[in-house]
């Protein structure tokens, strides 16, 4: 079964449910930037931890830079994990508030790839208004990525996300 992109029953659920939801973690289920741009008109008072799956057509500098900006309505949120896997390929993006001032960026990949200025730069603009040390840490998987199970143990919060995968 195709799910139509974006599912906006499943995005107005979240939005409606906004001053109450501690965790969500959503796989495959719409296009995250759609959810990111509705993140920015809610208020996630309570919300602490988020997994999302983008596709990898989606996967983009611009992606991250809306991440940034979401996060800014999330005042509770911990850890927040992007992560896909598609034909070998793995990429995943955590953030995580360690305490009130200091957070930090790992981007763990398949491929040699950074992240660009824009992006780091869009992070520690949100940081800067509560939080005054950033670290960002990029590095590649350590062994060949198969299947989308291969990658969970790798996600803090791999133990919320289904792992029945077809």
């Amino acid at each position: 079964m195709v799910l139509p992109r974006p599912n906006s029953t499943l995005l107005d659920s979240i939005s409606n449910a906004a001053d109450r939801l501690e965790h969500i973690a959503v796989s495959f289920a719409f296009d995250v930037q759609t959810l990111f741009h509705r993140l920015v008109q809610t208020d996630f008072k309570a919300l602490k931890t988020l997994a999302l799956t983008p596709s990898f057509s989606n996967y983009s500098e611009s992606l991250l830079v809306d991440a940034a900006e979401a996060v800014t309505k999330m005042h509770a949120l911990q850890l927040l994990e992007i992560w896909n896997f598609e034909a070998g390929q793995a990429d995943f993006f955590r953030y995580e508030r360690l305490d009130r001032y200091q957070g930090h960026i790992i981007w763990h990949i398949t491929e040699d790839r950074e992240l660009s200025s824009v992006v780091v730069q869009s992070w520690k603009d949100l940081l800067r208004t509560g939080q005054s040390g950033l670290e960002v840490k990029c590095s590649s998987f350590p062994v060949e990525m198969e299947r989308p199970q291969d990658l969970l143990p790798h996600l803090k919060l791999g133990q919320q996300i289904l792992r029945n995968f077809t």
